[in-house]
């Protein structure tokens, strides 16, 4: 039997540093399949190198992921309307360069679970 994680967060700042181990030991158990979720600008670096890297040391292992930038950080963050049309500029070059490592769009949208306010609201959509 095959299994696959599909929402893992190897590039955060916590997993990022040990994130060949944590792959090692994913391959080691009989997982395949991968997807690290991009929700900002750093996550979606990191998992372009964590992909990248694992055809190289991992070509057993299918690891993908996600392209986006979470609701939360665009209400975290105070970005203006400028800086979030640059970052879906970004996204879609990325989404244009790498396809083939692109599984899904995500973390994206509107985020109803969080308290925001009308304007935080409005950033979102």
């Amino acid at each position: 039997m095959n299994y696959f994680d599909s929402h893992t967060h190897l590039n955060n700042s916590q997993l990022y540093p040990i994130r060949q181990d944590l792959m090692q030991q994913f391959a080691d158990h009989g997982w395949v399949w991968l997807v690290n979720i991009g929700v900002d600008d750093e996550y979606n670096a990191r998992w372009l190198e964590i992909a990248q890297q694992s055809k190289s040391f991992f070509p057993q292992l299918d690891i993908g992921c996600t392209i986006g930038i979470h609701p939360c950080n665009i209400v975290e963050s105070n970005k203006d309307k400028d800086k979030i049309d640059e970052d879906i500029k970004q996204i879609e070059w990325l989404i244009q360069e790498h396809w083939d490592l692109i599984r899904w769009i995500g973390e994206c949208g509107t985020d109803l679970y969080w308290p925001c306010t009308p304007q935080q609201h409005e950033m979102q959509q």
